[in-house]
């Protein structure tokens, strides 16, 4: 007889049980969002708080006076996208990389995946240097 596979989650509360503090005091609150928590479920109506820079809890909270508070009614909360295939491997090494990248952070994105098209900003040494430089002139020539 096989085995029964396990129940996939229905929220990100039965994957974190042992977060479920009702008392806790929340740096920011998210209350009446729609929430895509990444289980691969579909989205669900819920409240997020958040300490420091973490979601902490999830589900329907309480209403404990957080510091800040956001009324997401009607529109669909979800922690961050991971981008898996961006063209930004060039873009990170920038020291104005901050401002450039910012519009990947204001659409939602919170991870990139970069060096998946067979070239990669590192590691260079002084071995493969030309090699890189000549690459990018290359294709910098063919788009112009």
């Amino acid at each position: 007889m096989l085995a029964r596979p396990p129940a996939i989650p229905t929220s990100c509360d039965e994957i974190y049980l042992d977060r479920r503090v009702s008392d806790t005091k929340f740096d920011i609150m998210i209350k009446n969002g729609r929430l895509m928590d990444g289980t691969d479920n579909p989205c669900y109506r819920a409240d997020l708080g958040m300490v420091g820079e973490r979601i902490y809890e999830t589900g329907i909270l309480p209403a404990l006076s957080p510091k800040a508070a956001v009324d997401a009614s009607g529109l669909l909360v979800s922690p961050g996208f991971i981008d898996i295939h961006s063209h930004s491997d060039l873009l990170h090494s920038l020291p104005d990389n901050a401002e450039i990248l910012s519009p990947f952070v204001c659409q939602g994105t919170r991870t990139q995946v970069i060096g998946n098209c067979g070239i990669s900003p590192s590691p260079v040494n002084k071995d493969c240097l030309n090699l890189m430089k000549r690459h990018l002139a290359l294709r910098i020539e063919s788009s112009v």
